[in-house]
Order: C-alpha cells, then structure tokens, then sequence
C-alpha cells in the first residue's frame, strides 16, 4: 500500500476464497438483502453462473483495503457503485498488508 505500485491479484491476496467470503457478506449488508435470500432470488444483480464474484476493482485507499463494483459490473448503472471497506483486523491473513 505504501509504494502505489500496481499488484496482480496473486501478489495482493493471500486467500481469495476467504476475500470472496467477506466480499459478499459486506456486500449483502450493503444492500440489506434478506437473510435466506440469495442474490441471484433478490433479482438486482448481475450474476454470472458461478454467483458472486469479486470487483475488478481492489485495492489500499485510506489505511483500508477496498472493494468497489462500478456500474454495470454487478448491477444497474441506478444503483451506482458499491463501495466496501475493510479494516487491516478484518482481513488478518487474507490480504498482503
């Protein structure tokens, strides 16, 4: 985070199934989807087959690790981005700090 250097996935992330876990519960939290509900049933995201994915855009800003879907990746241009936020705890052993 300090060099601004540009990092493949691998180089940044030391557990992505983790990552993917946390990504989409913050994500779920985010956009109040009910529990039980999956979110390809709650019907306002765009979802590939394999379900939920991360965003093309990950990265350090502000002493935290973020992840935002822009318009149109995961949902309609109506709903704007989705920014999610994670602390250094919260991602203990998931991600290079």
């Amino acid at each position: 985070p300090n060099s601004g250097e540009a990092l493949s996935l691998d180089q940044l992330v030391l557990d992505e199934n983790s990552l993917l876990k946390l990504s989409e519960q913050k994500f779920r939290a985010y956009h109040e989807v009910e529990e039980g509900l999956s979110l390809s049933e709650d019907g306002r995201f765009f979802l590939p087959e394999t379900g939920f994915f991360l965003a093309n855009a990950i990265g350090f800003k502000e002493g935290k690790f973020w992840v935002i879907y822009i318009p149109y990746e995961i949902g309609p241009y109506v709903m704007g981005s989705t920014e999610l936020d994670f602390s250094k705890e919260e991602l203990s052993g998931v991600v290079r700090w």
